[in-house]
Order: C-alpha cells, then structure tokens, then sequence
C-alpha cells in the first residue's frame, strides 16, 4: 500500500539525484490525484488535470500492451519539445508521474526509479 510518506520520500530522492526534474506525481489509477510536487516553478495542469490524464494513458497503454501481448507494463515515456514525462505504475492504485526537461538521461532516470520505487510497490 502506498501511502504519502512514500511519494514524499521518492519525490526528494528523484530530485535529489537528478538535475532537470520539473514534476513529481503520484496518481491514482482511477483518474484522481494522490500527491503532487510541482517544484519550485510549476508549469502544466493542476493535479487533478494531470491525474485525469495519465489515468486515462495507462489504461490505453496497458490495453494496447494486452493487444500486443507484451506483457504488463513497466513505464511510460512521452517525450516532448520542452520536456518528457515519465508513468510508472507503483501497484494496481498507484502511477508514479516524473516530468523533467528533455535531455535528461531516460536510462538514468529508469535507474534512479527503479531503486526508489523497489520497496514500496510492484509494477502493474
């Protein structure tokens, strides 16, 4: 079960050991938000906008994985002009959202995740 102090605890280890974090979310699979941390220059959505949206792009994402049989899905990356974001389901309730600037290093990124994110859920 993930409970706040858990998103606290990913949110500043993400930000600690990575430059060019912008957003730190974890959402609820049902479209509502769970924790949001904008940082310090928030841009986007509010969190009740970013949680609807990601909600709705695992569920298509997990759809199109089973259609494809490719097995349950692991992360999400959309990359844009001005930054990438990242979706990693932390349990059957839980995405963990990750917006940072687009050149930051997505193998990196996938580590630092992986380590902090071990303890607190499986991937859906």
């Amino acid at each position: 079960m993930i409970v706040r102090q858990h998103a606290l605890q990913i949110a500043a280890s993400v930000r600690r050991d990575l430059d060019g974090i912008r957003r730190v979310s974890v959402v609820r699979t049902d479209g509502r938000p769970f924790f949001d941390d904008p940082g310090d220059t928030p841009t986007g959505a509010d969190s009740e906008a970013v949680a609807a949206a990601v909600a709705g792009t695992v569920s298509y994402a997990r759809r199109a994985g089973t259609a494809l049989a490719t097995g349950s899905i692991d992360a999400i990356t959309v990359r844009g002009r001005e930054a990438t974001i990242v979706a990693q389901p932390l349990d059957d309730l839980h995405v963990l959202v990750v917006t940072c600037a687009p050149d930051v290093n997505l193998v990196l990124l996938a580590r630092v995740l992986a380590r902090v994110t071990a303890t607190v859920g499986t991937s859906a």
